[in-house]
């Protein structure tokens, strides 16, 4: 997300560029600016000209997100990221619904006419607190919708009618149903569909000078908090600046402090290799339960947890790590041992032990296992 706030009168630094797919946040959540909802409490934007629907079936919309459900909670709803209707009416038309699905714990992009309606899996099992930039175009009959900025595929057609809509409900419907719990930051709505490219540029960019768009809401921190709310567009249509906080609950919007903004520049600098907090959004921990320093020798036997490793590997058999991971946290542990080979040769090799002492391992050939040859150490 693109962080360029001020903050206690300096400006942020550079923001993240290209860097598509590498999502920044701290551990706490406290490095990156955001709408935070954790109780009983929504965003709602009247719209009363319709400017932030579709009546003509072409727009993008497009929102950084993360789920960050506690651990005291089991969902019994779904969990609206942003939808065009401010009763949350599924049964009604409207042109767009970002949600997270309890029943089948998968962030889904829907839709629904007067003749028809859509709806498309846009991140199975999505991580916990992994930050998540989704984006829909549509045009016409055709929907392709992104992820991090990637094509989800394959795009899809789809007869709907009129979708027109009542309203925008950013993260659940009038702070008591739907409720979302996370953050969400740089809310979009154009009229006009945006190529793949485009909406990879405008990733990490502040979005209000671009033309045909109509609601803009960064729901960053400002030392303005009357900018909490507010539609930047330059000329915003009526009813739609400022949003209005909705229920009996409240709403966050944590300040980026010192360390986080070294972090988000310390993430343009070798591919992220300084940046003080790890890249994925999650929260990580790891120590080293056992070493020997010894003399030739690197061993260390190190566990850990993150709230991101996954649990089951990509249904396609990728190596993608963004893709199909369920929500929750686990431990996981590494072991590292050196093995030094002799002269590269494949029938012998020397391991060096916890002592510093060399152990000899041969076999006759290429096909045969190795075994130990006794007694013959070299120091």
């Amino acid at each position: 997300m693109y962080c360029t706030e001020q903050i206690s009168g300096a400006p942020m630094k550079n923001g993240l560029g290209n860097l598509i797919g590498v999502l920044l946040l701290s551990l706490s959540g406290a490095f990156c600016d955001a709408a935070t909802f954790t109780n009983s409490a929504s965003i709602q934007v009247s719209d009363p000209t319709g400017s932030l629907t579709s009546a003509s079936g072409i727009f993008t919309v497009s929102c950084w997100f993360r789920v960050s459900i506690p651990t005291s909670l089991t969902l019994s709803d779904n969990m609206d990221i942003l939808m065009d209707r401010t009763d949350g009416n599924e049964s009604a038309n409207f042109s767009y619904l970002l949600r997270y699905n309890y029943a089948n714990n998968a962030v889904e992009f829907t839709t629904h006419g007067s003749s028809g309606s859509y709806s498309k899996t846009l991140i199975p099992n999505p991580y916990l607190e992994r930050w998540y930039h989704v984006a829909v175009a549509r045009s016409g009959a055709s929907f392709t919708c992104y992820v991090d900025g990637r094509p989800v595929l394959p795009s899809d057609s789809a007869t709907l009618g009129s979708t027109v809509g009542s309203g925008v409900a950013i993260g659940g419907i009038n702070g008591s149903s739907k409720q979302f719990f996370g953050d969400i930051v740089e809310v979009a709505i154009y009229s006009a569909a945006l190529s793949q490219s485009v909406i990879q540029g405008r990733m990490f960019q502040d979005q209000r000078a671009f033309s045909n768009l109509k609601g803009y809401y960064k729901l960053g921190y400002s030392t303005n908090s009357a900018d909490y709310y507010h539609n930047f567009v330059p000329a915003p249509p009526s009813g739609t600046d400022p949003a209005a906080r909705a229920g009996s609950g409240n709403i966050t919007f944590g300040e980026v402090d010192e360390a986080g903004e070294q972090s988000i520049f310390d993430a343009n600098r070798n591919h992220g290799e300084d940046a003080v907090t790890p890249l994925s959004g999650a929260f990580a921990w790891q120590q080293t339960a056992f070493a020997r320093p010894v003399p030739g020798i690197a061993f260390d036997l190190e566990y850990g947890y993150s709230s991101a490793l996954p649990t089951q590997g990509p249904s396609d058999g990728s190596p993608d790590p963004y893709d199909i991971r369920v929500l929750g946290p686990r431990w996981r542990h590494s072991f590292d041992v050196r093995v030094v080979v002799n002269n590269f040769n494949q029938s012998e090799y020397d391991l060096v032990t916890w002592d510093g002492a060399i152990q000899t391992w041969t076999r006759t050939n290429l096909y045969a296992p190795f075994s130990n040859q006794i007694g013959r150490a070299h120091v």
